[in-house]
């Protein structure tokens, strides 16, 4: 994944307003950086125009990370040998990293909504 570098804490959701429906960005794995020209780090996926729900933010996030192709590999290498502790460490980063994106989605539409 991309890391994207600034001065400024980017807000977790940017809202920008196209062809009449707002298309979102969502910021996360935002950290203060201590030393270097820049003060933050941050990840983040753009929604399609007009979506803006908690499956389209979950599926943003893991399929950044995870591509259609990667995923898939993923799933078949532990269908075919789910003892291989090598294949069950990369199962269980994949769904590590599913987890935090439902994290994140439920994180940002709270905010929206307060």
């Amino acid at each position: 994944m991309i890391w994207y570098y600034g001065n400024e804490k980017p807000d977790s959701v940017k809202k920008l307003h196209r062809l009449g429906q707002t298309q979102h960005t969502v910021n996360f794995n935002i950290e203060e950086l201590s030393e270097g020209a820049y003060k933050y780090r941050w990840q983040s996926v753009t929604l399609e125009l007009g979506i803006f729900s908690y499956p389209a933010i979950v599926s943003a996030i893991v399929t950044e990370r995870y591509p259609p192709d990667q995923m898939q590999a993923v799933v078949n290498n532990y269908l075919d040998d789910p003892d291989d502790p090598a294949i069950v460490g990369e199962m269980r980063d994949m769904q590590a990293w599913r987890t935090f994106a439902k994290q994140v989605a439920k994180d940002v539409l709270n905010m929206e909504s307060v």
